[in-house]
C-alpha cells in the first residue's frame, strides 16, 4: 500500500510526449479555423453588397409598382440604409416594412460585422448622406428633402463600402450592380 501511494503522489505533472501530443492537436485545430475566418469575412461582404443592391431593387420595384417615388436614404455616417416614399401630398416618410410594421431599415455594421459604407455619390454630383429616388419608370432622381423633383440623375450612382465593393446605379435604367 505504502508503494502505490507514493506512485500516485509522484505523478503530478505530464509527460514531455503528453505535451505534444496536446500542442501538435491545437496546431491542427488552428490551421483548419484561420481559414475558416476568413471566409466568414468573404462571406461577410458579399452578404452586405447582396443586402445593399436588394433594398435599392426594392425601392425601384415599389416606385415601378405604386406609381409613386421610392428612395434609399443613404448615410455612411452610421452605415445604414433606409427605404423611403414621397406620399402624393408630397411629404416623404420612412416606408413600413409590410411583413414586421417597422421602419424598413438596415444597418451594415449591426448585420454585417466588419462592413461600412465608405462613400456615396448621387447621380447628381452630391456626395456624402443622401436620398437615390426611383420614379415609376425606375429611372433614378433627385428630390428635396420635402420630396419636390428636382431632375433625372445624368450620371452613375455609387456607394462604396469598406470592403473594396462598389454598388453602381446607372442614370437611364435604374439598373443595379456591383461590377
Amino acid at each position: 500500500m505504502d508503494r502505490l501511494e507514493r506512485k500516485s503522489r509522484a505523478r503530478f505533472g505530464f509527460t514531455l510526449v503528453e505535451l505534444m501530443v496536446v500542442v501538435l492537436i491545437m496546431s491542427i485545430v488552428a490551421v483548419s479555423v484561420v481559414p475558416a475566418l476568413a471566409s466568414v469575412s468573404r462571406m461577410r461582404q458579399g452578404g452586405a453588397r447582396d443586402e445593399v443592391l436588394r433594398l435599392l431593387e426594392t425601392a425601384r420595384a415599389m416606385a415601378a409598382a405604386s406609381g409613386r417615388p421610392h428612395g434609399v436614404r443613404i448615410s455612411p455616417m452610421d452605415s445604414t440604409l433606409t427605404l423611403l416614399v414621397a406620399r402624393r401630398s408630397g411629404d416623404v416618410e420612412e416606408a413600413m416594412d409590410a411583413v414586421t410594421g417597422r421602419v424598413h431599415e438596415v444597418s451594415l455594421e449591426t448585420m454585417y460585422k466588419g462592413v461600412s459604407i465608405e462613400s456615396f455619390a448621387n447621380g447628381d454630383g452630391s456626395t456624402g448622406q443622401g436620398v437615390l429616388w426611383f420614379d415609376y419608370e425606375g429611372v433614378p432622381h433627385t428630390r428635396t428633402g420635402d420630396g419636390v423633383f428636382i431632375d433625372e440623375n445624368s450620371a452613375e450612382a455609387s456607394l462604396m463600402l469598406s470592403s473594396g465593393v462598389a454598388v453602381v446605379v446607372h442614370p437611364l435604367t435604374g439598373m443595379t450592380e456591383a461590377p
